[in-house]
């Protein structure tokens, strides 16, 4: 027999042209494989954070912080603060976080414990494992089934304007009924000022 390959076996054989690499069944281009999840943006985040470039401070657990916190974005506290809170924009209290202390926060979600005096200018967030012990000023407040809250709920003032309609309404409600009183003691007398009116009645 011949061992050499005849012509024909020759024409059948496929070779790579040169200086171009063999296709490999099941390889991906660049070498780098997709992941499940990972988009066109390799590195895209997948939800935004509006503190999460901020200044966030975590307190973790089994850690105890007493002293001043001021000018914090995002305030994370799943150990124990004793501390006074202000200038701040979120606080999260975990189910395993205490805080005792003063709070003067823009948002805030409590799923610990809390005691003392806060004032959220937003959104207050109790969650069922929530337990709050205090003075609490809020202008939103939402609680969910489980919570417990002892103490005084008093909402945010309205706005300075509001203020000032508010007493003009009210001043205005004191001199009407002022006008009532003194018609009472005075039968004859027309109610509300309003004398030529009556007088054609009585006519």
């Amino acid at each position: 027999m011949n061992a050499l390959n005849t012509p024909n076996e020759n024409a059948n054989a496929q070779s790579a042209p040169a200086g171009r690499p063999m296709d490999i069944p099941g390889s991906m281009p660049y070498g780098r494989p997709m992941t499940p999840g990972m988009g066109a943006g390799y590195g895209a985040p997948t939800s935004y954070n509006p503190y999460g470039s901020g200044r966030k401070l975590i307190i973790g657990e089994g850690i105890t912080m007493s002293g001043e916190i001021e000018h914090c974005d995002h305030l994370i506290v799943e150990g124990t603060v004793q501390a006074t809170l202000k200038d701040a924009k979120l606080l999260d209290i975990s189910e395993a976080g205490v805080f005792y202390g003063t709070v003067d926060i823009e948002e805030a979600t409590i799923a610990g414990r809390f005691e003392g005096d806060i004032t959220v200018a937003g959104r207050l967030t109790v969650k069922a494992s929530g337990v709050i012990t205090g003075s609490i000023r809020y202008k939103e407040l939402a609680i969910e089934a489980g919570a417990s809250i002892e103490g005084t709920l008093s909402p945010t003032g309205p706005r300075k304007g509001d203020d000032q309609v508010a007493a003009a309404d009210f001043s205005k409600g004191k001199a009407v009924a002022k006008q009532a009183r003194e018609a009472a003691n005075k039968p004859n007398e027309p109610l509300f000022g309003d004398k030529g009116n009556n007088a054609a009645s009585a006519a």
